[in-house]
């Protein structure tokens, strides 16, 4: 089985970017809307998702790479909610994020 490196690495990078626009709302939400300056910057960065998400369908079909940028993004959200929110999830929950880590390597893996 060999791993596709490029959907995979565009994923990674796309989900970095919803990591920080997200992470960037809610620092917003937090400041009780006082600090508009971060809103616009999470807004300006996740303008580059079009671009990338372009150059990912050289490497893999729109609907399967959406799944693998979709799962990838969950799971980097939700460690920046654990580490820099204090958020906690539950035990149903963390079986969710294994089965996350089982769906990007059942659609990044091939077989020849």
């Amino acid at each position: 089985m060999k791993i596709n490196v490029h959907s995979l690495s565009l994923a990674i990078i796309m989900s970095i970017i919803d990591a920080i626009m997200m992470g960037l709302t809610k620092k917003y939400y937090l400041s009780g809307h006082k600090l508009k300056y971060v809103l616009a910057a999470g807004m300006v960065i996740y303008m580059c998702q079009p671009l990338l998400f372009y150059r990912a369908l050289s490497f893999e079909g729109m609907g399967i790479f959406n799944v693998l940028w979709d799962s990838v993004s969950n799971l980097i959200v939700l460690f920046v909610g654990i580490y820099f929110f204090s958020e906690r999830i539950t035990i149903r929950k963390y079986i969710g994020v294994i089965l996350s880590f089982i769906s990007i390597y059942l659609l990044t893996t091939t077989t020849n």
